[in-house]
């Protein structure tokens, strides 16, 4: 008699780890010089503001200095943001050259430093479930991402071994399980998303079904 499971999310152990699919030091390379251009724009504008405000470029300046200083605030906390980001995707590209997981997240190259992942915990049943969803539909639907990938389109109707066909509800919780793993990213209200890999033997792996 097979088992039942259910699923929780859990952060990767440390021991475990894996280097996220479809990432190279060159594309964070890019996407940090991007990120550091934004932070620069905006520390120049919030300099900028500040500086108006205190030298008194401005008609009626003690009315004015405090509305300048508000207005600064949104540039300094977006730069402050947009230098985080910059030093995650450096600090990715130093892992994926050293080939280490240095900040213990169980992923190499991980910009986000701190995945989610499928735990798969064995209770009682004759059918393994995970979230809800029979293995099998999950299986199939894995199966069937490099000929269908993630449009809604694509899937509507379609049947799955259980015999359940596909409804947009349906959808949206084979989709979760793929994003808990990191391989489904910036699913939306009016957005597919898109994959990492549509590699099954790699997903299968990622949801720990092998």
């Amino acid at each position: 008699m097979s088992q039942r499971y259910h699923t929780e999310t859990a952060a990767i152990v440390p021991g475990s780890t894996q280097t996220v699919a479809g990432l190279t030091p060159a594309r964070l390379v890019t996407g940090a010089f991007a990120f550091a251009t934004g932070s620069q724009i905006a520390i120049a504008l919030a300099g900028a503001i500040l500086w108006i405000a205190w030298t008194g470029g401005t008609p009626h300046r003690e009315a004015s200095k405090w509305i300048l200083l508000a207005s600064s605030t949104p540039w300094l906390i977006a730069a402050l943001i947009l230098l985080r980001i910059t030093w995650s995707y450096l600090f990715a590209v130093l892992e994926l050259v050293l080939g280490q997981d240095l900040d213990q997240s169980g992923m190499i190259g991980d910009i986000t430093s701190g995945v989610e992942q499928i735990r798969l915990i064995p209770v009682r049943g004759t059918e393994r479930m995970i979230d809800q969803i029979p293995e099998e539909d999950l299986l199939d639907f894995i199966e069937q991402l490099p000929v269908k990938g993630i449009s809604g389109r694509s899937w509507l109707g379609y049947k799955l071994s259980s015999g359940r066909e596909v409804d947009w509800e349906y959808l949206k919780q084979l989709c979760q399980v793929l994003e808990k793993a990191n391989i489904l990213r910036d699913r939306g209200a009016r957005k597919s998303g898109y994959l990492v890999t549509t590699d099954p033997e790699e997903i299968k792996q990622a949801l720990k079904l092998q």
